[in-house]
């Protein structure tokens, strides 16, 4: 006889018998059962989710709380059997239609209020989920048109919302990062948070650099015309770096920034920057620097089988692991690091090393100048650093 369909019947022509399109609390449940099975036949530990992947909307607050309730407590046993658990969890600020203007930054204090709830009850589910992180998103804190907002306004609401959320952290004893992805346009004109210089920026203003790390994706820097490591770098230069997106995108079409890495070259020079960084201690105790990475990329339009959900992570994965071996054959031989040392030689003693401490002025350095008269450049060498690195990415099959 035939294997009877599961989930009473419904397979589309897909083949995605999970999946029948509704925003029904029993097709959510569907998903997290199928996501489940997904994560285990991968073989990974760790997924990462918001609230509203979890249950849908009510009619009201209460009714929302009693689905997210209702679907942690099936998502908590499903941790127990399969050992996965979340990477991070977020809460959704930009789904709903009351976030159509902003969620932290809305001129309306009431849609304001609600963000701050919904964050609340979603850091509630993360440490019942043990996330490792908890990620703030705001793709809609910006502005269309400057003539309808208060700039720093927007901004000090959101330093606010950041503020109350590290407070709640600590008074519920939540032990993962508290992460915020900067992301540059898209559905906005203009974010607040567009870049990692930004956020970072944000962050100090309010003085809550202590407790925040950035959630970086590549993919976004090369949309903003920058390399795909730019903003990796940055975040790493200033210790804010935490989790990296693997995602990738089409530069010359603006929007498509979640498909399937297969760069290996970009991906070693992400993942030498994530393996150079120095992890220190933060106030809670808490090491920092080695957020991880996660797979959030789409398969394309015309891959509708679901084994092509497979093999798009797979490929992700597969191209970060050849560049985690790239970039550890770099550290372990040494010669980045030994022609960086190199270049930057003159600063470690006499005048420069006066300059490197920030313990000169002008007068000195006008000075210095009289008496050594022009300065000797030298070559950057730049043709044969990319010859080197190409020989770690592409190595001889001898």
């Amino acid at each position: 006889p035939p294997t009877p369909l599961p989930y009473g019947g419904y397979d589309d022509r897909r083949g995605r018998s999970w999946e029948n399109g509704s925003r029904s609390l029993s097709n959510y449940k569907r998903r997290m059962q199928a996501a489940f099975e997904f994560f285990s036949k991968l073989g990974v530990r760790y997924y990462s989710a918001s609230d509203r992947d979890f249950a849908p909307e009510g009619e009201t607050w209460e009714e929302t709380n009693r689905m997210l309730e209702e679907t942690t407590s099936i998502a908590c046993k499903l941790q127990q059997q399969s050992g996965v658990r979340p990477l991070y969890f977020s809460a959704d600020l930009f789904s709903h239609p009351r976030y159509m203007n902003g969620a932290a930054t809305n001129p309306e204090f009431h849609v304001f209020a609600y963000a701050c709830a919904q964050v609340k009850r979603a850091m509630d589910m993360a440490k019942r989920l043990q996330a490792q992180n908890f990620v703030f998103f705001h793709p809609r804190d910006g502005y269309q048109n400057p003539l309808q907002r208060q700039i720093y306004r927007d901004i000090q609401h959101l330093g606010h919302l950041y503020r109350m959320a590290a407070q709640y952290k600590d008074k519920i004893g939540y032990k993962g990062h508290l992460l915020i992805q900067p992301k540059p346009f898209d559905p906005l004109r203009h974010q607040y948070e567009c870049d990692a210089m930004s956020t970072m920026q944000i962050l100090r203003h309010f003085g809550m650099e202590r407790s925040y790390k950035l959630y970086i994706k590549p993919a976004w820097s090369r949309m903003m015309g920058r390399p795909y490591h730019h903003d990796v770098y940055m975040a790493s230069a200033f210790s804010m770096l935490g989790l990296v997106d693997t995602a990738d995108s089409y530069p010359e079409v603006n929007g498509t920034s979640d498909i399937c890495a297969a760069n290996v070259r970009d991906a070693t020079i992400v993942m030498k920057c994530y393996m150079e960084q120095k992890v220190g201690l933060s106030k809670s105790g808490k090491a920092y620097g080695y957020g991880g990475f996660t797979l959030c990329c789409r398969v394309h339009r015309e891959s509708f089988e679901p084994r092509d959900m497979f093999h798009g992570m797979i490929l992700t994965m597969d191209t970060y692991a050849c560049a985690l071996k790239n970039a550890a054959r770099m550290l372990s031989d040494g010669c980045f690091a030994r022609n960086l040392q190199q270049r930057y030689i003159s600063y470690k003693s006499g005048f420069g090393e006066k300059l490197d401490k920030g313990s000169t002025s002008f007068e000195e350095c006008e000075e210095y100048i009289r008496s050594h008269g022009d300065a000797q450049v030298h070559s950057g060498r730049h043709e044969h650093h990319e010859q080197m690195f190409n020989y770690y990415v592409y190595p001889s099959l001898k």
